[in-house]
């Protein structure tokens, strides 16, 4: 929980630098910014035809209140329920995407380079981002109401998650004794297992919710784990998302797991499922999962007053 602080000062200097010196875009009104992958972006004109290619930021867009403007989302977008009645457009058949003539295309970190050399190349401009903490999904959030014209919604959003964030955080510093760490793990997938390593969303999820993130002692983002490592580690919490198998996946299934009776976390009835796509979904759900996990890891703190 170290450098809380200068995290937030951080991020809210990020969001005056990004909504500074512009009103809303309008036509021949020049808009930069970098995205996720470096490159320099420059919109001319206010986007019309927009093109989400990741499920989070079809709920940035919808926040910012530009449903009308977005022409194509992918299967994966479902939330609003408004957004599934899109038209769909698939990273893997350019034709899908190029045939509903966008001026915008948002794309996530799952989009491969190729994909977006291959739609720039034909003159469309497509904007990366992959934000891998809760600040750099508010930033995100700025940069897109940015690109979009959307200053006093994204102001007034960003604000406010800004503002939860704060009031979460000094909550779980106040209870949160850093000699009584709570080992926590995040289960991605049942067989073979995977979790999470650092420099990833859940990662920052489980350190701002007070936890240590057993899965960081791996190597690599979305490490591969053995039984042998998760009985070494004993965690105290163990999560896991309803889509982390072929079935959906409960709390009586993991414990019902071969040699799990030894974990900590299942003895002392600490098993929990969340709904991964609020919790593996950087957008403007961040404050519901941080919440969830802080929950599950810290229940004793009270995040209601």
């Amino acid at each position: 929980m170290f450098k809380q602080a200068d995290r937030l000062l951080l991020v809210a200097l990020m969001l005056v630098l990004i909504f500074s010196g512009y009103g809303e875009v309008k036509a021949n009104v020049e808009v930069k910014l970098l995205d996720d992958l470096g490159k320099e972006i420059l919109i001319q004109r206010e986007p019309q035809r927009i093109i989400s290619l990741a499920p989070s930021i079809t709920e940035i867009l919808y926040e910012l209140n530009l449903e009308e403007r977005v022409v194509g989302v992918t299967e994966f977008c479902d939330y609003p329920a408004r957004a599934k009645s899109k038209s769909k457009v698939d990273v893997k058949n350019l034709e899908s995407i190029i045939a509903l003539n966008p001026d915008l295309v948002l794309a996530g970190g799952i989009v491969p380079k190729s994909t977006i050399k291959s739609l720039e190349d034909l003159g469309i401009t497509v904007v990366g981002f992959n934000p891998n903490s809760i600040e750099e999904t508010i930033t995100v959030i700025a940069k897109i109401a940015k690109l979009t014209g959307k200053k006093d919604r994204g102001r007034e959003l960003t604000g406010r998650l800004t503002a939860e964030l704060h009031s979460i955080r000094s909550k779980v510093e106040r209870a949160v004794n850093e000699k009584d760490v709570v080992k926590v793990f995040y289960e991605v997938w049942k067989e073979p297992l995977y979790t999470v390593g650092k420099n990833t969303f859940i990662n920052d999820l489980i350190e701002q919710a007070g936890g240590y993130n057993v899965g960081t002692k791996a190597t690599g983002s979305w490490p591969q784990y053995s039984i042998e490592q998760l009985l070494a580690e004993n965690p105290d919490v163990y999560i896991a998302t309803y889509d982390s198998w072929k079935e959906r996946m409960a709390p009586t299934k993991i414990k019902a797991r071969t040699n799990y009776q030894y974990i900590k976390a299942i003895r002392d009835d600490r098993v929990y499922i969340f709904d991964a796509n609020i919790i593996n979904r950087p957008g403007p759900r961040i404050i519901e999962a941080l919440k969830l996990f802080v929950q599950a890891i810290h229940p004793e703190i009270d995040l209601e007053n």
